[in-house]
């Protein structure tokens, strides 16, 4: 929280999740988080829609990116479903090592034929096993915004719990969450 301006005006709530703790044998932790939150500060949280959206400055650099990486790799995939795929979290424990990935790209693949995976990380995944139907476009998303305006612009995800699988819900975009290595106590 040293990096916020709390003197700035700029935010009406902050809150700081880091040390947030769920320990669902307390009654408030059984709902929803924001609700939880909201109870805690007095309001009455009733609308629980996501509002989430991504920029038309954004959404165009998307689209115009994954066109360039199309051209580049000289393959007509206008006509195929792009998927994002998403290779890490936020939480090391939320990420599966790459040694899993080619298999369970290999499925993703022999389920979905024809499909045009979409590489997203924040770091270059120059380890990951080359797929001739992927863009990788891993460490090359500076902003969360970007990064979800990639999801935004194909028409499905698969990945970790992370901010980016919860931008894909809120901008309805269908997908897939996998669970790692995170202990089943939590």
């Amino acid at each position: 929280l040293e990096e916020v301006d709390l003197e700035g005006g700029e935010h009406d709530v902050i809150v700081n999740w880091c040390r947030a703790v769920e320990n669902y044998d307390i009654p408030r932790n059984r709902l929803h988080r924001t609700k939880s939150f909201g109870r805690q500060c007095g309001v009455d949280v009733t609308d629980l829609t996501p509002d989430f959206r991504v920029g038309p400055v954004a959404m165009e650099w998307a689209r115009n990116r994954i066109a360039l990486e199309k051209k580049r790799k000289r393959k007509n995939t206008a006509k195929n479903q792009l998927i994002a795929v998403a290779l890490d979290a936020a939480f090391p424990d939320r990420t599966w090592p790459l040694w899993r990935w080619d298999e369970t790209l290999s499925i993703l693949e022999r389920t979905a034929p024809g499909v045009t995976l979409v590489f997203l990380s924040t770091t270059p995944a120059e380890t990951l096993p080359v797929r001739a139907n992927a863009i990788n476009l891993c460490g090359e998303t500076p902003t969360f915004e970007e990064a979800a305006a990639i999801v935004a612009a194909c028409g499905a995800f698969f990945g970790p719990d992370s901010g980016l699988a919860h931008a894909a819900g809120a901008l309805g975009v269908p997908g897939a969450v996998y669970t790692g290595m995170v202990p089943a106590e939590t």
